[in-house]
């Protein structure tokens, strides 16, 4: 459901009111950070309603339920980046193994060299781990990565193009 902003504006679910917490924080470096932070980052403004008592449900569950809702952001909306699969698959390749240094995490999409490169233009430290970057930190690295891939595709001579917020490239 995630990213059909286009035509689902809002979407409000209850669930376990651990799993609404987590998916409501967009705090990097805790235990629970996890892939689906960044993604629900990137479809959704996501906001932790009210806790519900586990005694408010028939039969009574272990736990206490939450009601979360998203709000879905529609493509234009979205931060803007070179390929949504391409920054999806970052994040995924980069949370598969959590203890592993990024720069070891993401082959083969992206060379040691290439996520170190990028990792330490942004001002961050070549060893960081998945968990230790936010979501603006993951797009900015993302940007650089692609940057990288276009430049060794074309050569140094070309234009590989903005690496703003307004980029377009797939």
């Amino acid at each position: 459901m995630m990213p059909l902003g286009e035509s689902v504006s809002e979407l409000s679910i209850m669930i376990q009111d651990e799993v609404a917490r987590r998916l409501a924080d967009k705090t990097p470096g805790r235990a629970d950070y996890r892939a689906m932070n960044l993604k629900v980052q990137f479809y959704s403004r996501v906001r932790y309603r009210f806790s519900i008592p586990k005694e408010k449900y028939y039969p009574a569950p272990t736990v206490d339920g939450a009601l979360i809702t998203f709000d879905l952001l529609p493509r234009e909306r979205r931060v803007a980046v070179p390929s949504e699969r391409g920054l999806l698959s970052l994040v995924a390749a980069a949370f598969s193994s959590r203890r592993k240094m990024m720069r070891n995490a993401v082959p083969p999409l992206f060379t040691t060299e290439q996520v170190e490169g990028a990792l330490t233009a942004e001002g961050l430290r070549p060893d960081a781990r998945a968990q230790d970057l936010n979501f603006d930190q993951f797009v900015r690295v993302y940007r650089r990565l692609h940057a990288s891939v276009v430049k060794d595709l074309v050569g140094d001579g070309a234009d590989t193009g903005s690496t703003d917020a307004g980029s377009t490239q797939s």
